[in-house]
């Protein structure tokens, strides 16, 4: 019985952790790209005025 349960425990932590670890790939990633499109934006900008 608790040997389930702590196996339930350990699922749930790794579970977690994948969500965790996503989040912060796409938190990254989304970083990364607005960065980008803000330094391009004022590239383009910064031409035309």
């Amino acid at each position: 019985m608790l040997f389930k349960i702590w196996i339930g425990y350990a699922f749930r932590i790794c579970d977690t952790y994948k969500i965790v670890g996503m989040v912060i790939r796409l938190s990254l990633f989304f970083g990364y790209t607005s960065q980008v499109g803000f330094l391009l934006g004022e590239h383009y900008l910064g031409k035309n005025t």
